[in-house]
């Protein structure tokens, strides 16, 4: 282990959950990181839902420490279960989020994403009509769970969609060349970028699911003043800027 890595730091602020649910990280994990060097800043009463005492993280290792939900989110990697809606703000830059980006499934979105998709947008569309972090492959995994999987009409992605209010644009539509992405770096003792060899010299952008051992980051050099490389950049910041562009030419 590098010495860089000794000095992550790991946030687990609490879990605001729905009614009904009891979710919070054992205080096992923080033994863990803290077996590797890692110190964990917990927020105050994470573990309250489950029967877990504040005693019982910070008898685990004096590397535990029992903080407010700031500080929680203000350390180098930090690990949520649900995409924390509001606080991203409390994220200090350069920072790694861990969590589950959960599509918003507020009544009226559902309907709003049923409705587009059995008009035939593709998912890259529809993400971007939502915006608010919405992703494609949320769209995708919403959208099966629904069960609207099969729809009668093809999948319009190659046609812009008409709005219900019509815009007059003197703007040629000129298409984004395709984001062409690398495969990611390869260490020198074989194996891929992860959370304990990552730095602010590779690309962050996250490949695989957190919650498993294949879990790693692109690794390639990053695009300047963006913690991604250039084609991560691009992916990551199409959809606002083309929101963007279509504020400007309805102006």
């Amino acid at each position: 282990m590098t010495a860089a890595a000794r000095h992550l730091t790991f946030g687990f602020p609490r879990m605001r959950n729905e009614p009904g649910e009891r979710r919070a990280f054992l205080p096992s994990l923080m033994a863990v990181l803290s077996e590797l060097g890692a110190d964990s800043y917990v927020e105050t009463g994470s573990g309250s839902a489950m029967g877990i005492s504040d005693a019982d993280y910070l008898a685990v290792s004096p590397r535990v420490h029992l903080v407010d939900e700031a500080e929680a989110y203000g350390q180098d990697v930090v690990t949520v279960l649900r995409a924390p809606e509001g606080r991203y703000e409390l994220l200090r830059p350069g920072s790694i989020l861990l969590s589950m980006l959960h599509f918003n499934t507020r009544p009226e979105r559902v309907e709003l994403l049923r409705k587009l998709w059995l008009e035939g947008l593709s998912a890259s569309q529809i993400a971007s009509e939502l915006s608010n972090g919405i992703t494609r492959n949320a769209v995708i995994g919403k959208v099966h769970r629904l069960g609207l999987a099969g729809r009668a009409s093809p999948s319009r992605s190659e046609r812009p969609r008409l709005s219900v209010s019509p815009r007059v644009s003197m703007r040629a539509h000129v298409p984004e060349p395709p984001v062409v992405e690398e495969d990611p770096i390869i260490l020198e003792d074989g194996s891929f970028a992860t959370v304990l060899t990552i730095n602010d010299r590779m690309c962050r952008w996250p490949i695989g699911d957190p919650s498993e051992n294949e879990f790693h980051f692109c690794g390639r050099k990053p695009k300047a003043g963006s913690p991604y490389c250039e084609a991560h950049a691009r992916k990551a910041y199409q959809p606002q800027q083309l929101r963007r562009d279509k504020t400007r030419m309805a102006s």
